[in-house]
């Protein structure tokens, strides 16, 4: 888990047909570049470290485990990144329209 967020290796989809508690997390695939970027990093390190065949793997067929990861994310913590994000969003200015 990092940051509030946790990648899952769902190969059989136990995990996301229900292993989990809906109302405090959600569950999607992995889409977003950065969240691609950073699951990348983190198995390439543990490869590197452990020469563990899994990640081995995994990193060889990367687009084909890619899909049998997802991603797991607290409510509450999406809440708290929407909220920053439009807090950190400069303001909407309309044409022809002074502030």
């Amino acid at each position: 888990m990092s940051g509030g967020k946790a990648f899952v290796l769902d190969g059989t989809t136990d995990f996301r047909k229900g292993r989990y508690d809906g109302s405090l997390v959600s569950v999607e695939p992995v889409f977003q570049s950065e969240d691609k970027e950073f699951l990348w990093s983190m198995i390439e390190s543990h490869h590197r470290f452990t020469d563990s065949e899994v990640a081995g793997w995994i990193l060889e067929n990367w687009e084909e485990a890619l899909t049998q990861f997802v991603l797991v994310i607290p409510h509450e913590y999406r809440a708290a990144l929407e909220r920053s994000s439009k807090e950190s969003a400069p303001p909407r200015v309309r044409m022809g329209v002074t502030p």
